[in-house]
């Protein structure tokens, strides 16, 4: 265990070293102010919604474009190719050789992109909240907006920044399977462009060619549909239950923790 923590800890510096942070926080915070006029403007109804800072979060989060070619496709420019840069650099041989088995360093793997998810959505959590604020207004308390449970749904019986936190810690986890999932893809094809482009046909193929919304029975279960809150709320038929969602997650992760284990037995590093 210690030894599979000091590999983890090393994979989290070299993904947090890289030259990527630098791209994706400005491109995060130019994405957040051109999309906060979908929760400030009732383009249904016309005019403009009485929100503030804390409508921006949820209100974003909701917006299926902006999850999945944002924040999804972020992640995986960021952390997509963990295993592939270290096989292609040469550094998966040299830090193998330090975990007491080929399971322990692809579990390392999985623990740092673990901690990067939730870096990951913190860092975008601040850029929602500091622009939201400044766009949306600041305030301590729900908006009438929220309060109505308009743009977005919410617990009531949850305060504002407390239901905000929470969005944000399931939006990590969630992201944490998908990132899993793209990793364990690119030990199959070790391609510095193999991540990327299976995120790319994963977000074209689940979330526009076969729409999020529009999602009934199995085709529920992909990690991807995890990735909006929403689906927890509304008629019976349509709502994905929490239990549910937390058992999809969990069964990715223990998936490609079995499957990159087993794969990297045969793999040539």
């Amino acid at each position: 265990m210690r030894a599979t923590l000091r590999l983890a800890r090393a994979d989290l510096s070299r993904a947090l070293g890289t030259y990527r942070w630098l791209v994706a926080i400005p491109a995060w915070f130019a994405a957040v102010y051109l999309s906060l006029g979908y929760v400030r403007y009732d383009y249904d109804g016309g005019g403009l919604r009485p929100v503030n800072v804390w409508d921006a979060v949820p209100g974003l989060f909701t917006n299926t474009i902006l999850v999945l070619f944002v924040f999804v496709l972020g992640f995986v420019f960021l952390t997509g190719d963990l295993y592939v840069r270290d096989r292609t650099l040469g550094v998966a041989s040299m830090t193998v050789l330090r975990a007491p088995s080929r399971g322990h360093w692809w579990s390392a793997k999985l623990c740092a992109l673990g901690v990067l998810s939730v870096v990951y959505s913190t860092l975008v959590f601040v850029a929602m909240l500091l622009l939201g604020g400044l766009q949306l207004g600041w305030s301590a308390t729900a908006s009438p907006t929220a309060l109505r449970s308009e743009l977005y749904p919410r617990w009531t019986e949850l305060p504002m920044p407390v239901f905000v936190l929470v969005v944000m810690l399931y939006a990590a986890l969630a992201l944490w399977a998908v990132g899993a999932v793209v990793m364990l893809i690119s030990t199959l094809m070790p391609h510095p462009l193999t991540p990327a482009v299976a995120g790319l046909l994963w977000v074209l193929l689940g979330g526009v060619l076969a729409p999020l919304a529009s999602r009934t029975g199995w085709t529920r279960l992909d990690p991807l549909y995890q990735m909006f809150y929403n689906i927890h709320f509304g008629p019976d038929h349509f709502t994905l239950g929490w239990t549910t969602s937390f058992m999809v997650i969990l069964t990715t992760l223990l998936a490609t923790a079995v499957l990159g284990s087993w794969r990297l037995r045969y793999a040539e590093l």
